[in-house]
This record gives C-alpha cells, structure tokens and sequence, in this order.
C-alpha cells in the first residue's frame, strides 16, 4: 500500500515513481545513471495531493513515467520544454484550468497527447470537453476508475510516441557538404525524419548535405539528403531528411520500429523515490 508523502503543496515539482512522490524545489532531481527510464512520460497538474496519489500510480501501473504540478504557471512551463504523452488536469482553478487544457492543444510537441481531466461535475465537466479534453472524470477518482481511462488512451499514447521516437546511434557517416567538400561525421541519434551527427567541418543552419551511414549490425545503408536545421560550438548538428530512397525509408523505419518495443519493454520496471533516499528498484 501506498503512502502520500506529507508535502505542503508550493510552485514544486514533484517526481513519481512506482506511486511515491519524491519534492524537488531547485531543478531536476539527479537521477542514478543506472535507471532505465520509462519511455512515456504523464503531466499531472493538481494542487490535491489525493489526485496525484491516484493517477501517479495508475500511471506506473501501466508503465509510464509522471511529472506533477500543483500550479498552473509552472505547468505551462514543463508543456513549453517538454513531450509529455497523456496530461492529466485537476480542474478545481476553473478558467485557469481550462486554460492549461487549450494550451496543449496549441503546443506543437504537445498537441497529440492524450488529455484527461478531473472535475467536479455538471457545467465544468461539459466546458473540460470543450477546452479539448479526451476523457472527463469527475470526483473522486477512484483508483480502477484511472487505471482504466489510461489504459484506454494508451494505444493513442505509444502511436505518437513511437513517431517522435529517436534512438541513440554512434556509427561512422559519410557527409558532403553543398561545396562539394566531404568530412568524416558520426552519428549521435536517427528518428524516422532526421538525424544528429557530429563532424569536423564547419556546418552552419539552412546549408543542405548529403549523407550515408550503415545501421549496426546490418547491411542496410541509409543514404539520402537533408537539410541543418540546428548546429552548436560542439560540431554537431540536427538534420531533417529531404529525399531518402522510399525502400530505404521504410527499412529505417523498420529497424526503429523495434528498437522503440525493446526500449519500452526495458523502461517498464518500476523504481521508488523517497524523498529522503535515492532511487531503488522495486
């Protein structure tokens, strides 16, 4: 059985694991190196530490990494930096929480998620339909009552996710610059629309390069052109793929395809975090 942490809820964030709520007020809590980190990712937005409690572990009963909140201003910070893939809104600020549900509807990296709310009942539940939630539950939520809307929405959750996925990759690449130069290049992560690398040769934001690299462990060679579209001081840059061979592009997808199952199927153990104790596996 689960114990709520005794917390006097401020502008904190929380983190939870396996359904204990561990406070951090400065930055992120540093977490062991070790820890495999689930692959999705829950907002929770409630300033009722008994709706945090209930959806943080139906939450990691269905695998997934949470995030709470318990205001809206700092909400709507996390929305801006970060992909979360359900986000879950305790309606009790009324206009302020209709606005927290809009706002991911218009956040490019957040506007596919799955949108839960938790209201009171009658008028306030029919306006969290209309500000975009997918689900509406009323008080009080009961455990198998969350588990089971979450479960629901998950089909929705690993579809997205598995588009924006990207997967860590280090093996040689060939680059040629748009001046024709070529420079050896390594590649730091691939998703179905793009790549990082990291090269010697000065790259600079807009400049278009075509590359060639070989998955591991494979013979598939992945080959095409793309266009910078970000560099750092570090010589590395993001490429978004312009032409890559049809056959090609559904081979990558393919292979990233089962590297995201073997990573979720990996991120699915549950640890705990007391706010006093470091990471353990349970």
């Amino acid at each position: 059985m689960v114990t709520a942490v005794p917390v006097t809820l401020r502008k904190y964030r929380y983190d939870v694991y396996a359904g204990e709520v561990a406070i951090t007020a400065d930055g992120w809590r540093e977490r062991d190196a070790q820890m495999t980190e689930p692959i999705l990712e829950g907002l929770v937005v409630a300033n009722d530490l008994e709706v945090v409690n209930v959806f943080s572990r139906s939450l990691n009963d269905i695998g997934l990494r949470a995030e709470a909140h318990p205001d809206p201003e700092s909400a709507v910070s996390a929305l801006s930096h970060k992909k979360f893939d359900v986000v879950i809104v305790d309606c009790a600020d009324g206009a302020k929480s209709a606005e927290i549900l809009k706002t991911v509807r218009w956040l490019p990296s957040n506007n596919k998620a799955v949108v839960v709310a938790v209201a009171a009942g009658g008028a306030s539940m029919r306006e969290a339909f209309a500000s975009g939630a997918d689900f509406v539950l009323s008080k009080p939520v009961q455990q198998e009552q969350a588990t089971r809307t979450l479960w629901a929405g998950y089909g929705s959750m690993l579809r997205e996710r598995r588009r924006y996925f990207r997967h860590r990759l280090d093996v040689p690449a060939e680059v040629q610059l748009e001046s024709g130069e070529k420079t050896p290049a390594q590649t730091l992560n691939v998703s179905e629309s793009g790549l990082a690398i990291s090269a010697t040769a000065s790259m600079r934001s807009g400049q278009k390069i075509w590359f060639s690299f070989t998955l591991p462990d494979t013979n598939l060679v992945i080959s095409g052109s793309g266009q910078i579209v970000w560099t750092d001081a570090r010589g590395q840059a993001g490429v978004h793929f312009d032409e890559v061979k049809p056959q090609a592009l559904q081979e990558l997808k393919n292979w990233l395809g089962l590297k995201f199952l073997d990573q979720l199927a990996s991120s699915t153990e549950a640890y705990f975090v007391r706010p006093d104790k470091s990471p353990t596996k349970n």
